[in-house]
């Protein structure tokens, strides 16, 4: 009888825990050209993927969303961001243009005006997300199960080709 009571309890405990489910969804960029295309994937993980297991997903990508041959993926460019914190950047932008915008009223110099609204359009037309500061490089990440995190949530993994250019930011001429 006693073996009984303890496997009806052990059921009503396993149905009465609620199943979590953490779907991970991860959207993946790879920029392939000259021209700065961005070709998008969306990769989605009914549980949370090891790092090692998304990059390998997105590398097997790169074919199909590239539309012609691949270029190396540029691992040094390549990025990891959490989409959870849009709204927070969103926020800190907006307060960053009501202070820019405050700075160039004030000021009685044309050039500062002009570089402090050049620097206005900049932020207002770019999108700011947390970076995840680990390597993204497969065979790094492969080697160290410590460089090999679970992703739970919502990401983007911006895959880079070798650059042609250099961005320089600043009140430059």
């Amino acid at each position: 009888m006693k073996p009984l009571i303890t496997l009806y309890a052990v059921m009503a405990l396993l149905l009465c825990t609620p199943q979590v489910i953490a779907e991970t969804l991860i959207t993946v960029t790879y920029t392939h050209d000259e021209a700065d295309e961005k070709n998008v994937v969306a990769l989605r993980y009914e549980h949370a993927p090891r790092l090692t297991q998304v990059v390998k997903d997105a590398m097997l990508h790169t074919d199909v969303i590239a539309n012609a041959e691949p270029q190396p993926i540029y691992w040094l460019g390549s990025a990891l961001y959490d989409i959870s914190t849009q709204r927070l950047f969103q926020q800190k932008q907006t307060n960053i243009l009501n202070l820019l915008k405050t700075q160039y009223e004030d000021i009685d110099k044309p050039n500062n005006i002009k570089a402090l609204k050049s620097l206005s359009s900049w932020v207002a037309n770019n999108q700011f997300l947390e970076r995840q500061f680990i390597p993204l490089d497969y065979d790094a990440i492969r080697l160290k199960n410590e460089l090999d995190p679970l992703l739970a949530g919502k990401y983007l993994l911006a895959l880079e080709s070798k650059p042609q250019d250099i961005l320089v930011l600043g009140a430059i001429f």
